[in-house]
């Protein structure tokens, strides 16, 4: 047998110490043996600096005074404008909304009338059921061709046909949602999602702006509708269990309004838009029967509060407005009249009769 002495154990050791500072060695740096710098590739892309900006995350780390607003080109009366309407049409409501539809058709229509002929205002219904009514009306269910098609068929009011927010500005008509309970809550909320909140309130759910506008407030209002279906409200509340016992400062049936509230404070928060709450311009009253009301302002359309008064959504579709004299109101100017000959006028015709006359007006305007 082979003596093990001291001095085999350290040749043994070092060996072994060896082997490992090999390995780390060649683990570490035999990689880099292959490696050589990039060379910087030249880029003959066009710039994107103007291309379609991307969606900004909810939670944002730009700065309010970083300048981010696209730059804003003026729009003159005499350029041509393409331009819709757009509501969201319940069909498992239509005994109740339906009429709605109707009266807005017809102040359309007249609306149509005192556009320039460079201008074009579509109607357009997003809705689940493509119903015997629209078909009616003379709407189709199909994204339009090409721009010389026929137009696609709130009270809109005359001012609407020469109006385009001035500065590139986002308008929103007046809400009357805004408690300081809720606006304290809404503050905590918009923190709570990592949203910024600059305190305004008072947002009504009429818009009128740019279709990327639109889309940016609209995209950022369902994501505040979800969060607080989803952490704000209980299922007693969602299921409408409660009623209105909680309202003004708390209530599920205004959710469009608190997801607006969030949404359009972030958006103005990171300078993405600039917004105007247009107290006289949009969602206008139907029951001021002065003159002098519907001349102070620019009205553009004409909103029907909860009220008895005329013009009264609930006592027209109740048909107590059925035997009113129509004459009365063809010459009055007031907004009052313009709501009750716009309805009475869309109530008394067919639907066919009304497409028709839609189809007739929009070509000699």
């Amino acid at each position: 047998m082979r003596r093990i002495t001291l001095r085999l154990i350290l040749s043994a050791i070092s060996i072994c110490i060896c082997c490992i500072l090999l390995i780390f060695i060649i683990s570490n740096f035999g990689n880099d043996t292959h490696q050589t710098e990039s060379k910087p590739v030249k880029c003959d892309c066009s710039s994107t600096q103007n291309s379609f900006p991307q969606t900004i995350p909810s939670v944002s780390n730009i700065t309010p005074n970083k300048p981010i607003l696209k730059p804003c080109e003026p729009i003159e009366k005499t350029s041509p404008v393409q331009r819709a309407i757009i509501i969201y049409y319940p069909h498992h409501q239509s005994e109740y909304f339906f009429p709605e539809v109707r009266w807005l058709y017809r102040s359309w229509v007249e609306m149509l009338l005192g556009e320039p002929s460079t201008w074009r205002t579509d109607f357009v219904i997003f809705t689940y059921n493509f119903s015997s009514e629209f078909r009616k009306l003379g709407c189709v269910n199909r994204l339009r061709q090409n721009k010389e098609e026929p137009s696609m068929y709130v009270f809109i009011y005359r001012h609407f046909a020469t109006y385009i927010p001035s500065n590139c500005t986002f308008i929103t008509g007046g809400g009357g949602y805004g408690t300081d309970f809720n606006r304290r809550k809404l503050r905590r909320i918009a923190h709570d999602m990592g949203f910024a909140h600059i305190n305004i309130s008072g947002m009504g759910s009429t818009w009128y702006g740019s279709p990327y506008d639109g889309y940016l407030v609209a995209n950022q209002t369902l994501h505040g509708m979800l969060w607080l279906a989803q952490y704000e409200f209980a299922m007693p509340e969602r299921e409408s269990k409660l009623g209105t016992l909680m309202w003004p400062e708390w209530h599920y049936g205004v959710l469009l309004l608190y997801g607006q509230h969030l949404a359009l404070n972030h958006l103005v928060g990171i300078n993405q838009i600039r917004i105007l709450i247009g107290h006289n311009l949009l969602d206008q009253s139907t029951t001021d029967n002065t003159v002098q009301y519907i001349t102070q302002g620019t009205r553009l359309n004409l909103h029907c509060w909860h009220t008895d008064l005329p013009f009264s959504k609930f006592v027209f579709k109740m048909g107590k407005y059925n035997q009113t004299d129509l004459e009365k109101y063809k010459n009055d100017k007031t907004a009052q009249a313009y709501a009750m000959r716009m309805a009475l006028e869309s109530k008394q015709m067919t639907l066919e009769e009304l497409a028709a006359y839609g189809r007739n007006k929009s070509l000699s305007s």
